[in-house]
């Protein structure tokens, strides 16, 4: 038996509703408003009209919207698991973030619905594989820490069995079970004891670089103390600053030492270009009991002339 009209377009009115409730926004009102103009006014084979139509298009939204619903759910639940590991979810084209936020770019229809489902699909593949791309990257560095926990002696079958769920995650793509996976490895990982702290002992070329390196110290101490004033001292104490920041290339350490000699017999000409005393050479060990050596470049003093004359 069919409805009255009345009663038809309270149903269509609740359907209506209903979808609204699932994210899908209808202009029913007015055409609402309109159709139950027409009943009160007795016009109704336009009315009829009319609802017929628009019972016919809700449908097959209706229809439309159901894939599409469950795509844009499963995407929420990605995003919002990405969310939760502390990754930034990739935004869709148009400048929107979500697909769910391309219903609101303009009048409900069955093309714009396919356009979301489509952006829907491609969002929830991108997502899954940062998640995915995530947890493979996190067990990588789990690994080394359970490997080195493992070598020196830890049990870690705890941890290894956790490592073996979340490897099993990942590899069937459950990129929804990846962030308690992965909370459950780092629990586990971070019950095994840290590894007890060693002190190695500096080998003879370590430390000769430490008391060379003192020794630098103490020289360009020596130089910033014995300026005239303090437009000289500050003059030498930029130098320092310059020296220390400059960019230099990579070497070993014997190599980085001579660099800092090199810096010292630079402030050491500097100084008496400007007419400052040099300080006189000492002779004997240096302060760290090693032999005293000149900076390179530095040139004899006049006993060490007649010395090396005679």
């Amino acid at each position: 038996m069919e409805l009255p009209p009345r009663a038809r377009l309270e149903r269509y009115v609740e359907r209506a509703r209903g979808l609204e409730q699932e994210g899908l926004s209808l202009p029913h009102e007015s055409l609402v408003a309109s159709i139950d103009a027409d009943l009160r006014a007795g016009r109704r084979a336009e009315a009829l009209a009319a609802l017929t139509s628009a019972e016919s298009r809700l449908e097959a939204w209706s229809s439309a919207w159901a894939p599409v619903r469950e795509l844009l759910a499963r995407d929420d639940r990605l995003r919002a698991a990405a969310l939760d590991l502390g990754l930034d979810p990739p935004s869709i084209g148009g400048g929107r973030g979500s697909p769910r936020e391309l219903l609101q770019g303009g009048p409900v229809s069955e093309a714009l619905l396919a356009h979301v489902q489509s952006a829907a699909a491609s969002s929830t593949r991108a997502v899954t594989h940062q998640i995915l791309q995530h947890g493979v990257s996190e067990s990588r560095k789990l690994a080394t820490r359970i490997r080195a926990a493992s070598q020196r002696g830890e049990d870690v079958s705890e941890t290894t069995e956790a490592f073996r769920r979340l490897v099993r995650t990942i590899g069937a793509r459950a990129a929804l079970d990846v962030g308690e996976r992965l909370a459950e490895l780092r629990h586990a990982a971070a019950r095994i004891p840290s590894a007890p702290a060693s002190y190695l002992p500096m080998t003879e070329e370590e430390q000769e670089v430490l008391g060379e390196t003192r020794q630098f110290g103490r020289r360009i101490n020596r130089i910033k103390h014995s300026a005239l004033d303090a437009q000289s001292a500050a003059r030498m104490v930029s130098h320092v600053h310059a020296a220390l920041s400059e960019d230099r290339r990579l070497g070993s350490p014997q190599e980085e030492v001579e660099e800092l000699w090199g810096e010292v017999a630079r402030l050491t000409t500097d100084r008496d270009r400007s007419g400052e005393p040099a300080p006189k050479p000492r002779t004997g060990s240096g302060d760290d009991g090693s032999p005293r050596r000149p900076p390179p470049g530095a040139r004899p003093s006049g006993a060490e002339e007649t010395g090396q004359n005679t």
